[in-house]
């Protein structure tokens, strides 16, 4: 792994900047700033090559959910560009594969390259904490944000496992087995049986409400509860 990406940059970072900072994680080869092709502008997301895969897997794991000009990041591992000939395989392949099957693979892919974090079951991205947190204690999130602060990782990562600890208590108290979500995420499969009537819905908008869940699955069959912690 040479390539990262970073889907949530603010708009006005320039790759100059990227490259200053970034290679406190080791040499950077090439920054790329994706940009709007009518516009011009930034569209938040970079991708950034690093000379050596350590200096990349390092930047990985000290970069995610830190701060960046007033943002927390979130970091992921890029994924190569395939050549026509390979695309055309894989579209081929991929059209033999049930659903199930192809998800699998993407999986065991995310898992060989270090990233469970996005198919882990409690990951929750950093915007909707900063948004519960804001709302919590009713301040805005460029305060919460504040680039000024000192003590800002700190109050974001207070923050985090606040949520999470919430979250897991009432996944609990609604007798969801939050431990076989925690080893699952972890690749330990062994022993765990899934579900085939219970779903997990995540990245949903922090203002979600059950009647708008109930809308939207009820259209698939009858439902039988629905656990949304607040």
């Amino acid at each position: 792994m040479f390539h990262i990406v970073f889907p949530a940059l603010p708009y006005t970072t320039t790759e100059e900047e990227l490259e200053e900072h970034f290679s406190q994680f080791g040499g950077v080869s090439q920054v790329h700033l994706v940009v709007d092709k009518e516009t011009k502008r930034s569209k938040g997301i970079a991708y950034i090559h690093f000379t050596v895969p350590d200096f990349a897997a390092r930047a990985l794991q000290e970069s995610d959910n830190s701060i960046f000009q007033g943002r927390l990041l979130h970091v992921m591992p890029a994924i190569p560009r395939r050549s026509n000939n390979e695309e055309n395989n894989v579209s081929k392949d991929q059209g033999t594969k049930t659903l199930k099957q192809r998800r699998e693979e993407e999986r065991k892919a995310a898992e060989a390259s270090g990233d469970t974090r996005a198919w882990n079951s409690l990951f929750m991205r950093p915007d909707t904490i900063v948004e519960n947190v804001a709302r919590k204690y009713g301040v805005s999130k460029s305060d919460l944000l504040d680039r000024e602060a000192d003590d800002l990782a700190v109050r974001i990562a207070l923050g985090e496992t606040q949520v999470i600890s919430e979250t897991k208590n009432a996944f609990k108290k609604a007798g969801v087995n939050v431990e076989a979500l925690e080893e699952l995420a972890k690749g330990k499969v062994d022993g765990i049986k899934r579900s085939n009537h219970v779903i997990l819905a995540k990245n949903l908008p922090y203002g979600a409400t059950e009647n708008e869940l109930a809308n939207m699955f009820g259209k698939f069959g009858s439902l039988d509860k629905i656990i949304l912690p607040s």
